[in-house]
Parts: C-alpha cells; structure tokens; sequence
C-alpha cells in the first residue's frame, strides 16, 4: 500500500465515521475526557480534519490539505 492509499483510507473511513461522530464519542465518554453536552459537530470535524492531516505529513510526508468541508462530499 502507497502512502497516497493509506491517506486515501483514512479519508473514506472519516466520511463514514463523521455522521455518527457527536454521538459516538458522547457514547464513549467513559474511555475520552469529555463531558459536555451537545457535542460540537465543528470541533470534532476539525480534529478529523487535524489529525489526517498531521498524520499524512508527519507519517506519509504529504500535504494531504483536507478540509472540514471536504468530509460533507460524498454524503
């Protein structure tokens, strides 16, 4: 598998993740810090967002440049 692939994966398994992603991570709450309510669907966009990003750059050595908005297409 190419680092373009893996990126690539990460990024489809985030699309999938992010519809169900404030209510997951309330359902979890046990095994994360949080304890707010409602969950901010804009927060947890971003450190999707963050995350595939720093992780393309620092493990693939890619400018992935994923955006927020980018995780709406395809829905």
């Amino acid at each position: 598998m190419t680092n373009t692939e893996f990126v690539d994966i990460l990024i489809k398994h985030a699309k999938g993740y992010r519809p169900g992603s404030a209510a997951s991570i309330k359902r979890n709450h046990h095994m994360n810090i949080f304890s707010g309510d409602p969950v901010d669907q804009g927060l947890v966009d971003a450190t999707i967002v963050d995350f595939i990003n720093y992780v393309g750059l620092n493990q693939c050595c890619l400018d992935v440049a994923l955006y927020a908005s980018d995780l709406l297409e395809d829905e």
